[in-house]
């Protein structure tokens, strides 16, 4: 009798230990993440919205990163994604050129929103933001560099040399941006370069600690191009659009979407998040330089 009531407090201590454990919080285990970004160029002219559309829905983005949105396109935007995306900003400079909107549709909040104007010679301002990945502050930068200007009936030579005229500018615009980011902390630079891999601005971006999500997984030889304008009886082509990253992410997959619904193609990476690392200071955010501060947050419907 008395072995058969040790046995039981025994089988009751282990019980109440299992129970004591089971309560107690226990240490969060950091898990990779993947998410999907998109960034599409829609052409402020687009003329084939339901392509452009079908083109977005492709992508199955969780973040789109977007160039030359128009408000009625914006509108149009907002309605389709209400549902998955409803999280949502456009901004524009002074609103003084077609092409000069942009935006962001995410799936998950967005904060510290900030818009830096154009630099001496450029057209277009970029959209900055931050967003919260499994408790990871991710830093998200749209980008739509200066424009190369050519007549529509042209040559290919022509075309190269329009593009390298704006190469000072793609510098000033590149070393702008990069002064404002710190890529010690989880960053993605997406968007319209208007420029080739090896020229300035893409280089810059790789000096600078970020990655060219497309070209880590894709081979030289192998890759398609993200822009397509016809000249004469040529169709001029190159890649010009990328998502670029800090090295807290991996990018598992990256491709191209040779579809309709604009001049542009878009550029889908798939990419895992690293499990979080040592933090920077709370004090060391998104560098404001000349940004102009938007609200703190944005959903569905306030910008």
């Amino acid at each position: 009798m008395f072995a058969n009531k040790g046995h039981g407090i025994a089988i009751q201590l282990r019980i109440a230990a299992v129970v004591f454990f089971a309560r107690w919080p226990q240490p969060a285990i950091a898990a990779d993440t993947e998410i999907t970004v998109a960034t599409f160029n829609l052409n402020y002219a687009n003329e084939s919205p339901r392509d452009m559309l079908a083109t977005l829905e492709q992508t199955r983005a969780d973040i789109l990163f977007l160039q030359e949105t128009t408000p009625d396109v914006e509108r149009l935007l907002r309605r389709r994604f209400r549902g998955t995306h409803p999280y949502v900003v456009f901004m524009g400079h002074r609103n003084e050129y077609f092409a000069e909107r942009s935006g962001v549709i995410s799936r998950w909040p967005l904060r510290n929103l900030k818009f830096a104007p154009p630099v001496e010679g450029g057209l277009f301002g970029t959209l900055m933001a931050e967003t919260s990945v499994h408790g990871q502050t991710v830093q998200l930068v749209n980008v739509h560099l200066m424009p190369f200007q050519v007549k529509r009936r042209t040559s290919v030579a022509a075309v190269m040399t329009a593009m390298g005229r704006t190469e000072s500018v793609h510098q000033r615009e590149a070393t702008r941006l990069l002064e404002r980011l710190n890529v010690r902390r989880p960053t993605l630079v997406c968007g319209d370069f208007n420029s080739l891999p090896d020229f300035k601005a893409p280089t810059a971006m790789k000096a600078g600690g970020l990655n060219d999500s497309y070209a880590q997984v894709v081979s030289r030889r192998e890759q398609k191009p993200t822009w397509h304008w016809p000249f004469g009886d040529v169709n001029v082509q190159f890649r010009i659009d990328y998502v670029f990253h800090s090295d807290h992410f991996e990018t598992r997959q990256s491709r191209v979407i040779e579809s309709g619904g604009s001049d542009h193609y878009p550029v889908i990476s798939q990419l895992r998040l690293q499990p979080a690392r040592a933090q920077s200071p709370p004090q060391d955010k998104l560098n404001s330089g000349n940004c102009t501060d938007q609200k703190s947050s944005v959903s569905d419907g306030q910008l």
